[in-house]
């Protein structure tokens, strides 16, 4: 999967006009459909994009909509070290074992 960094979209919701992040997953016949979108903040609070896409990433939302099996919890530390390990050192089995073997 490649990475995504979704879209932002203010919805009327009952606490009151609120960001989300939009973004996309993998159906399980293959194709891409939206996922549920994520709050990010009531536009009172947030109220230009820029401080919208500054809690998102406060918020590690774009890790969490990276992530391969998205869980609906806080994000775990291994999910997170295994985000890492596939952006930034590749899907190599390589770059991985020098990875894990610093770790450990």
């Amino acid at each position: 999967m490649s990475y995504q960094r979704g879209s932002l979209k203010k919805v009327h919701r009952k606490e009151g006009e609120t960001w989300v992040l939009r973004f996309r997953v993998r159906a399980a016949d293959g194709r891409w459909v939206e996922g549920t979108p994520l709050p990010v903040g009531l536009v009172l609070n947030l109220p230009n994009r820029e401080d919208a896409l500054r809690e998102v990433d406060n918020q590690g939302l774009l890790v969490q909509i990276n992530c391969d099996a998205p869980s609906a919890g806080p994000i775990r530390f291994d999910a997170l070290a295994e985000f890492y390990l596939k952006t930034d050192m590749g899907k190599t089995q390589d770059a991985r074992s020098r990875k894990t073997a610093f770790l450990s």
